[in-house]
C-alpha cells in the first residue's frame, strides 16, 4: 500500500522530469530555464529516493514535499515568465495537472494513515493485516 502510494506520486515527477527536459532547449532565457532544470533535479532526487533503501516500502511525506516543491517552482516559473506568453505556455498545462495529483496523493495519503493505524505504529508480525482480518502468520500458513 505504502509503497504504490509513493510510486504513484515518484512516477508522476518523473514523467514530468523526462517531459520538461525538452524545454530546456526550447526556451532562449536563462531565468526560463531555471524552473524546468529546477523540475529535472526534483525528478531525479524523487526517482534516487525511491530506488534507494527501503523507504519506498514506508509510508512517507518525502514524495508529497517534493511534489510540493514542483508545485511552486512551476507557480514561480510562471510568474517570471509571465511577460511572455509564449515561455511560460507550459506552466499552465503543469500547474493544474500537479494541482490535482496534490489533492488526489493528499487525501490517499491522509486517508490510508486512518484507516492503517496499526501499519503505521509499526507493529511487527503479530500486526492484522487489514486486507485480511487475519495475522500475517496465518495468511502464510494458510
Amino acid at each position: 500500500m505504502n509503497r504504490g502510494n509513493n510510486l504513484l506520486i515518484i512516477g508522476f515527477l518523473a514523467v514530468l522530469g523526462v517531459g520538461v527536459i525538452a524545454e530546456l532547449f526550447n526556451e532562449t532565457e536563462l531565468m526560463d530555464k531555471a524552473d524546468d532544470a529546477i523540475m529535472v533535479l526534483i525528478a531525479l532526487i524523487a526517482v534516487i529516493w525511491y530506488l534507494r533503501g527501503t523507504h519506498r516500502h514506508q509510508s512517507s511525506w518525502f514524495p508529497f514535499i517534493l511534489l510540493s516543491l514542483g508545485f511552486v517552482d512551476k507557480v514561480l516559473g510562471l510568474v517570471t515568465e509571465s511577460g511572455d506568453p509564449t515561455a511560460a505556455g507550459d506552466e499552465f498545462g503543469i500547474l493544474p495537472t500537479i494541482l490535482v495529483l496534490m489533492i488526489i496523493s493528499g487525501v490517499i495519503i491522509v486517508q490510508s494513515r486512518r484507516a492503517n493505524p496499526a501499519l503505521e505504529a509499526g507493529l511487527g508480525m503479530d500486526a492484522i493485516i487489514p486486507q485480511t482480518g487475519g495475522h500475517k502468520e496465518e495468511s502464510i500458513n494458510g
